[in-house]
């Protein structure tokens, strides 16, 4: 069974500190206003999923179990990112990652399968901290 995620806008902005590697202009917004991602885009799809956009919405198909994301590198720190997420059926979840690698990275989306609660996951040096912000 299919289950799709509306993403509706991304936005992400950094602050500038002496330390920052090259990358994006500031402030970046993502509007999802073509039909098409932008190439700076990167879609990771399993076998018969899929990813589309439309009226700035990107909407991923996926069959339960398998992984369907897309990411953009930020070459930034101190970020700050907003989505609207949207599941749907019970089983399914949709997530946003803030993702610097395997050890440090923050995931806040609808997680709890068919609870629709919000719940936030930050995992800094190995150590996984969950957080539930409720419906």
């Amino acid at each position: 069974m299919a289950h799709a995620l509306g993403l509706v806008c991304v936005v992400a902005a950094a602050h500038r500190c002496g330390a920052q590697q090259p990358g994006m202009t500031l402030p970046f917004r993502e509007t999802f206003a073509t039909a098409t991602l932008d190439p700076a885009w990167t879609v990771h799809l399993a076998k018969g999923n899929e990813l589309q956009v439309a009226d700035g919405v990107v909407k991923i198909e996926a069959r339960l179990g398998t992984h369907a994301h897309f990411e953009r590198k930020l070459g930034k720190d101190l970020v700050r990112a907003s989505c609207a997420i949207q599941s749907t059926g019970a089983d399914a979840t949709a997530s946003l990652f803030v993702y610097w690698d395997a050890s440090n990275y923050i995931q806040i989306g609808l997680n709890r399968q068919g609870t629709g609660r919000l719940e936030a996951r930050e995992v800094l040096g190995t150590y996984a901290h969950d957080h539930d912000l409720g419906p």
